[in-house]
């Protein structure tokens, strides 16, 4: 009755065996000709070799591109640096230093580049002349001389823009 058993059980464990190789043919199978049908269908109406050339001329195209994009890098830096460097941020104010004489014939004028550093022009009109001040501005603050009302003023609208 043992080898009955035995044996029965060997044949059961055969067959599961068989089973399960049998599956995993017919899986692989399917995926097989699930991939014969996608390089036919990558390869219809070429040969190995134009499919090659296929491949190197885009292969090429990549590396063009990849050398235009460098390019293009580099020219966005040299550009954020020179707009960084540049003066572009401005404001203007015209006022009358003397209260009731004269007009609004005074003015300020501050110039700034992208890191607020630069300088504010003012211009104080009188009867007797008219008297031009100079002052350097580094971040946005006054460097080496005290802001008058009005320079502070367009110093800070400049920054802002």
């Amino acid at each position: 009755m043992s080898t009955l058993a035995t044996t029965l059980g060997l044949t059961v464990t055969g067959l599961i065996a068989l089973f399960t190789a049998f599956t995993l043919l017919c899986w692989t199978m399917y995926r097989q000709s699930i991939n014969n049908k996608k390089l036919k269908t990558l390869c219809a109406g070429k040969n190995g070799a134009d499919l090659e050339g296929v491949i190197e001329k885009i292969s090429s195209s990549a590396g063009k591109l990849d050398k235009d994009i460098e390019k293009l890098y580099s020219i966005n830096n040299t550009m954020h640096s020179l707009v960084r460097n540049s003066l572009h941020k401005s404001a203007f104010k015209r006022f009358n230093p003397y209260g009731d004489l004269g007009g609004n014939q005074s003015f300020s004028l501050a110039l700034l580049d992208g890191k607020n550093d630069g300088v504010v022009i003012s211009s104080l009109h009188s009867r007797e002349g008219s008297r031009t001040y100079v002052k350097e501005v580094r971040t946005g603050k006054s460097h080496d001389a005290k802001f008058t009302d009005e320079e502070r003023d367009v110093v800070a609208q400049a920054v802002q823009k």
